[in-house]
């Protein structure tokens, strides 16, 4: 498995043993899929050995530098100065206290980082959180392998419209287990089941849903078209 740092002016991929461990009833579906993603290249959340266990320590799933976190993206100069990097933890699937990163905009950067408080204090699991740039800046891969992410300048899927991901004002949180559900019934990222009631499932009750609607953050269920479970952004002319 994979978990990137900081060494010698690059980002690393620094190998590590074992996987992101799924639980609940119901999540065998999902369980096998991501299994399936990460065989063939997924960037997995790192996972300790015992003494780490032991220990207590946070698990860092990814440490870079700001310029790391947004190396090759095609944002203009302005949109990058509006950027900043947010290092938050949670509990991942493993039970464990681990630390990621998020690229946000400077406006929400307390929302996000309050709410990533939420997310801890209240040990809702989150598979990783790991700048999209480890993905080669494809939002699909990103989505496969289950990873929480904000910046990524884009367009929105199917359209030559900017999405608000890339201005930093856009977060999405364990996109497999919260995937995009269509009309027709496609669902996004491919393979995906939404399971309400399973670990890492937000729900329209969720303390952590409520917590961004609070706040005045739009949520992707609420999209007339598509059903978009993972996905939270915020309007600043609101």
């Amino acid at each position: 498995m994979l978990s990137f740092a900081r060494m010698g002016g690059g980002i690393v991929a620094v190998a590590v043993f074992s996987s992101v461990m799924m639980s609940g009833v119901g999540m065998a579906g999902n369980k096998e899929r991501l299994q399936a993603v990460r065989a063939e290249g997924g960037v997995e959340a790192a996972v300790p050995e015992e003494g780490d266990r032991a220990a207590g320590r946070v698990i860092v799933d990814s440490r870079m530098s700001f310029a790391e976190a947004v190396a090759g993206t095609r944002a203009p100069p302005e949109t990058i100065a509006a950027l900043c990097l947010v290092e938050v933890r949670y509990y991942s699937f493993d039970g464990l206290l681990h630390q990621g990163q998020l690229v946000v905009n400077r406006a929400v950067r307390q929302d996000v980082s309050e709410i990533f408080k939420l997310i801890e204090t209240m040990r809702f699991p989150v598979a990783k959180a790991v700048p999209i740039v480890a993905y080669r800046w494809s939002d699909g891969a990103s989505m496969r392998d289950n990873n929480s992410s904000a910046f990524n300048y884009r367009t929105v899927a199917g359209t030559k419209r900017l999405s608000r991901h890339a201005l930093g004002l856009a977060v999405d949180i364990n996109p497999f287990l919260n995937p995009v559900v269509y009309e027709d019934g496609r669902v996004s990222p491919r393979g995906a089941v939404y399971r309400p009631g399973d670990p890492g499932v937000l729900t329209r009750e969720h303390p952590v849903v409520r917590e961004f609607l609070r706040r005045g953050w739009q949520w992707g269920a609420d999209f007339k078209s598509m059903r978009d479970y993972h996905h939270f952004d915020y309007d600043l002319s609101r």
